[in-house]
């Protein structure tokens, strides 16, 4: 639910500034997403994938060399480490850091 909550702002904060530009008294809520597609598809995603417990992206850093040597070891880190799949699943910035991390142990 934090990374639901941190991209909402986040959206709303993007969307109020580009609107902003044109009306400065921009409304502060989900309609200032109207107009932005892509902005709301977003949204909607991580809205219908947010679970009730979610590792932050500190959190999983924290664990992505065990889930990667568990990984690399064949070992079923999916089944072990669910909330790090998870958050590997929807969150592009710490997958790519996590496949670096794969192709490195991978190689060595």
């Amino acid at each position: 639910m934090r990374k639901f909550t941190a991209q909402l702002r986040q959206l709303l904060s993007r969307r109020k500034q580009q609107i902003g530009k044109r009306d400065s008294g921009a409304p502060d809520s989900l309609a200032v997403l109207v107009g932005d597609e892509d902005a709301l598809k977003q949204l909607l995603h991580a809205l219908a994938y947010t679970q009730d417990e979610e590792l932050s992206c500190a959190e999983t850093f924290a664990l992505l060399d065990e889930y990667a040597e568990l990984m690399v070891s064949s070992v079923e880190a999916k089944a072990l480490m669910p909330l790090v799949k998870h958050h590997l699943d929807h969150c592009l910035e710490c997958r790519e850091r996590y496949e670096i991390l794969l192709q490195i142990l991978q190689t060595t």
